[in-house]
């Protein structure tokens, strides 16, 4: 159990005013840096806050506006629960406050991401400088993709082509970011029910999703287009989509008869997109690359 000196927001009124003052909600989960962030909306002056999280061990929570108002942060986990809790002395985050409010860093369950992640928020008491509790709303847990995420292009790996370093996800490309390909539903052979997403790649633009054997360049990638190349031996294609106006493109489950994975292969997937205007003049990119065991 991780001890602190200060558990909860004790000073706080049990009445909440009428109408919502405080929307929070996760906005990003980076399961390379096991970190999300928290967004928030505030409608009314902030002074403090806690909230719970499930679904992750919490080992850290700084920055955003609450670091930025000087505000005193501390953790606590008990089993299955952690709470964040976060308050400022005389100072306060102001109404009309519109961003991160706090990045929180975590471990998955076992130390192991692989399975993903669904990280909930809830419990949460937002004061007032008259330290009443402020009316809020929370967003929707949020689901963190399986498997083991590879060959990113933060200059970890292999180096961008022409410096078009990102984040997180593949190279940046002409919007500014890496294509980022996320897998959900699971890795059961016989359910056949793995998905997958691509994001941050280009409007109305296609991308192929693909899969190999092996990792490249024992797993930091090659140089190829304005990207890394990630997954190779024995490619097989899985299907090209165009990508809707936010960039981003699906695929659904019944991917193994493309595939023709078995129980206990270790397969490498990844997404290569169309980008007339990307920094390196290729005309194309590819997303970071993901590692998949499978089971029966």
């Amino acid at each position: 159990m991780i001890t602190r000196a200060l558990l909860s927001l004790t000073l706080l009124a049990s009445t909440a005013t009428a109408q919502t003052e405080v929307f929070v909600e996760i906005s990003e989960v980076d399961l390379v840096n096991k970190n999300f962030t928290v967004h928030v909306e505030l409608a009314a002056d902030l002074a403090g806050f806690q909230f719970d999280v499930s679904g992750v061990e919490v080992t850290g929570a700084s920055g955003g506006l609450a670091e930025n108002a000087s505000f005193q942060t501390s953790f606590n986990c008990d089993p299955n629960i952690c709470r964040v809790l976060s308050f400022g002395f005389g100072t306060q985050i102001d109404a009309g406050a519109n961003g991160d409010l706090i990045i929180v860093d975590f471990d998955c369950p076992g130390g192991d991401c692989s399975n993903g992640v669904t990280i909930c928020l809830f419990a949460p008491v937002f004061a007032s400088p008259a330290a009443s509790e402020l009316e809020s709303e929370l967003g929707p847990c949020v689901e963190a993709g399986l498997g083991n995420i590879y060959c990113v292009g933060d200059g970890s790996a292999t180096p961008c082509p022409c410096g078009n370093t990102s984040a997180s996800g593949g190279c940046a490309n002409s919007t500014g970011v890496g294509g980022t390909m996320t897998a959900y539903g699971s890795v059961s052979v016989s359910a056949d029910d793995l998905t997958f997403s691509a994001t941050g790649l280009i409007p109305s633009q296609p991308v192929l999703l693909f899969v190999g054997n092996n990792a490249v360049n024992s797993g930091a990638g090659n140089s190829f287009g304005d990207g890394l190349r990630c997954a190779g031996g024995g490619v097989r294609r899985l299907g090209v989509r165009f990508c809707d106006s936010a960039g981003s493109a699906n695929w659904e489950g019944g991917l193994n008869a493309s595939g023709g994975w078995s129980a206990g292969d270790l397969q490498r997937f990844q997404g290569w997109y169309r980008d007339a205007s990307g920094p390196c003049g290729s005309t194309f990119n590819l997303t970071q690359g993901l590692e998949l065991t499978f089971q029966a």
